[in-house]
């Protein structure tokens, strides 16, 4: 769960930090002995474990966790709790999984930092997003990101910086 809530890198340094040397794939190892044994009783479970595995490589364990998760209220998967409302948390990070993980837009400290990995059958995604008082609007390939933004700004694409000129859309390839 700390790979999900906070930067991969930072997860490693504590872990150093701490003295614990683990293997090369504990990573790998670890997500699949967690991902066998979880029952998701919880529709939140299957948004982790699709972040988890989009970081892992393992893009189509993602994708159908996303889907399953995308269209648990639809389809009722929890068994009758539809009927009580949709699950709001489901929904919103369902577009998070969207704009953050696949997008590969992040919004860290006074960064906006964008590393796509859009699943295969997606040919863009285009949404807007407000942070730090800057509106922007992303359309992202796989191959390019186009970003505009309402304020002369900085975004950091596939670890690059790149200025943005006021109201004037960027295109970037990353690949």
């Amino acid at each position: 769960m700390a790979y999900y809530e906070l930067p991969f890198s930072e997860v490693q340094d504590v872990i150093t930090r701490l003295g614990y040397k683990l293997p090369a794939n504990y990573f790998t190892s670890n997500l699949r002995f967690y991902l066998d044994r979880t029952t998701h009783g919880s529709t939140l479970s299957r948004i982790v474990y699709s972040v988890l595995d989009e970081m892992d490589g393992s893009m189509d364990q993602s994708w159908q966790l996303f889907s399953t998760a995308l269209f648990s209220d639809y389809y009722d998967i929890q068994g009758g709790t539809t009927a009580e409302g949709i699950h709001l948390g489901v929904m919103g990070a369902t577009l998070q999984i969207e704009t953050g993980c696949y997008g590969g837009v992040r919004l860290e400290s006074n960064e906006v930092s964008i590393n796509p990995h859009l699943p295969q059958n997606w040919q863009k995604i285009s949404f807007k997003q407000a942070y730090r008082g800057i509106n922007y609007q992303f359309e992202i390939t796989h191959h390019d990101v186009t970003v505009a933004a309402d304020a002369g700004t900085h975004v950091k694409v596939a670890g690059k910086d790149y200025s943005l000129t006021k109201n004037k859309a960027a295109t970037i390839s990353y690949k």
